[in-house]
């Protein structure tokens, strides 16, 4: 009995530091809660059936709903709603827990206008007032993903 304690309690010092030793959980402190767009750019044909599909997060702890709205940078874009693409889903978004991500889907609308066209988005608000893009915090990255061009070719 006494030398099944002693393999027990070396058994214990050798592996017990590694027991229990999980990564602790990063959270975002909520100072540093955002919305941004996953990429920065996508290219799709005027023909296209496809449907473009661009997924925009909201990184913050789950709550209230929240509404994202996209705005469209009139001095950059070229390409017409209606005449070059036509939103499926967008350009408002809602989370309905405050958190997560949802997905603006378009559509090319063939012919459409000649020669390429780009659309220019942009995350213009959210009523939970987070940050736009990731370009925040200690971590700050120089793209902040609060930008989307979308090619029409």
């Amino acid at each position: 009995m006494k030398r099944n304690i002693i393999i027990l309690l070396f058994l214990a010092i050798t592996f017990g530091p590694f027991v229990g030793c999980e990564e602790e959980e990063q959270i975002l402190p909520k100072e540093d809660w955002f919305v941004a767009f996953e990429t920065v750019s996508a290219t799709i044909s005027k023909t296209s059936a496809d449907t473009l599909k661009i997924p925009v997060y909201v990184a913050a702890g789950a709550g209230s709903a929240i509404t994202v709205n996209i705005g469209i940078n009139t001095d950059s874009t070229t390409a017409v709603a209606g005449q070059d693409y036509n939103f499926v889903h967008g350009p408002a978004l809602s989370f309905p827990t405050g958190a997560g991500f949802d997905t603006i889907r378009i559509v090319p609308v063939a012919p459409g206008n000649d020669g390429a066209q780009t659309l220019w988005l942009f995350l213009e608000n959210n009523s939970a007032g987070y940050n736009m893009g990731f370009k925040h915090g200690e971590e700050a990255d120089s793209t902040s993903f609060a930008d989307f061009k979308i090619t029409f070719q």
